[in-house]
């Protein structure tokens, strides 16, 4: 299990402030759900804010009311100094994995960014590098078909499913 250990003693800041988020994915809906977590990061990777329904169950859970009524929104108190800029990484339970979102905010103390009716929309950072790989089959006589599993040294497979090899 991938689930990560996200944890912060907010006694340790001066200051705090609140930012309240949906994450939605490239198709635009919500990606997030029961069970996710969130969690903001300062430039050295030190948390600095986590929102989950087991940390304080209305944190993380379905709006009930306004235009976001039935998605998940995370409302996450960050730490932090004035000016501190920070990034946001998402656990989806569902695929118990870990999501770097696009996003980010600097800190200001006691600032409140977004609420139920109007969350801050977060989504996930697309891979820059994703090749444009594209054929036209008709530009070739003969086509055939090569099946590849793609093992690392210790014979672990490493391919998974959406990855590419040309």
């Amino acid at each position: 299990e991938n689930e990560p250990d996200w944890s912060i003693n907010g006694s340790d800041f001066e200051f705090n402030g609140g930012i309240t988020i949906v994450v939605n994915g490239e198709d635009g809906n919500v990606l997030s759900d029961s069970g996710d977590m969130i969690a903001a990061f300062d430039t050295n990777g030190d948390i600095r804010g986590v929102a989950s329904e087991d940390l304080c169950g209305t944190c993380a859970q379905a709006a009930p009311f306004g235009p976001y009524a039935g998605d998940y929104l995370f409302t996450l108190t960050v730490y932090g100094s004035s000016g501190d800029e920070l990034s946001f990484k998402l656990y989806d339970s569902s695929e118990d994995e870990v999501i770097t979102l696009s996003e980010t905010v600097t800190f200001e103390p006691n600032m409140n960014i977004g609420g139920a009716t109007s969350p801050e929309i977060f989504t996930p950072v697309v891979a820059e590098n994703e090749p444009d790989w594209s054929i036209n089959g008709s530009d070739f006589e003969f086509n055939g078909g090569i099946t590849i599993v793609v093992n690392g040294e210790d014979g672990n497979v490493l391919s998974d499913s959406g990855d590419m090899i040309a």
